[in-house]
């Protein structure tokens, strides 16, 4: 990813404004009006900059690969499968400064079933039976109109036959998970970490580390003298 010199500038511009505890809404658009950022950079500040003191906190309940052998991981499904598809796509993706992969796709709001999205799912299982753990629990939101054609894709790959997977369909995935007090949340959602004690895998992350080994951009890389 190619990052221009405004792009910088306006991080740190708004990494200083995040540490004085405004809120965020109220200055991504003076700062992205002042560096005259495109809506896609204005996503990656708002998505990728958090204040120090909550990018920390976050980090800490972040763990490694290792950790998850032998536990239940309880996965926000389209949180999951969009990251990695948006890397299909060619979309930008990038560590947040509190150590979340996230992306800047504007798809959230219109999932459609693409050919990207059972590339995805093929990658995610595929990860998934290499490693150790007991189960895996996919949270998917019922609100979302494809979360039907997705349940019946997973049930089509091998993995679903070995009886480790489950899927759940809810109106509130946040809150389901958020009830999780024993397994590991995979999710890079910062409304369910801010408020969750479980531990987080970073699922998205790992699956395209292990398929492209991809170079990513992180925000502490230009953030470092202040983080």
């Amino acid at each position: 990813m190619v990052l221009r010199d405004h792009f910088i500038k306006a991080a740190k511009d708004y990494f200083y404004l995040a540490q004085k505890g405004y809120p965020p809404r109220g200055f991504l658009q003076l700062v992205g009006d002042r560096y005259e950022l495109t809506s896609l950079e204005r996503t990656m500040l708002y998505r990728g900059i958090a204040p120090g003191i909550i990018a920390k906190k976050r980090k800490q309940k972040l763990i490694s690969q290792d950790a998850i052998q032998n536990q239940e991981l309880f996965v926000d499904g389209f949180n999951v499968i969009l990251t990695i598809s948006a890397y299909l796509q060619g979309l930008p993706l990038f560590l947040s400064n509190d150590g979340f992969l996230r992306d800047a796709s504007m798809m959230r709001g219109k999932i459609q079933m693409t050919d990207k999205i059972r590339e995805s799912l093929f990658l995610l299982f595929d990860f998934i039976r290499n490693q150790k753990v007991v189960s895996v629990h996919f949270y998917f939101d019922q609100k979302v109109e494809i979360h039907y054609q997705i349940t019946e894709a997973i049930k089509e790959f091998p993995l679903w036959k070995s009886g480790i997977l489950t899927i759940l369909s809810s109106n509130q995935v946040d809150r389901d998970l958020l009830e999780i007090t024993n397994g590991i949340v995979c999710t890079s959602d910062s409304g369910i970490i801010d408020r969750s004690k479980s531990p987080f895998f970073d699922l998205a992350f790992f699956v395209l580390q292990q398929q492209f080994h991809p170079q990513i951009f992180s925000f502490n890389d230009i953030l470092n003298e202040t983080v």
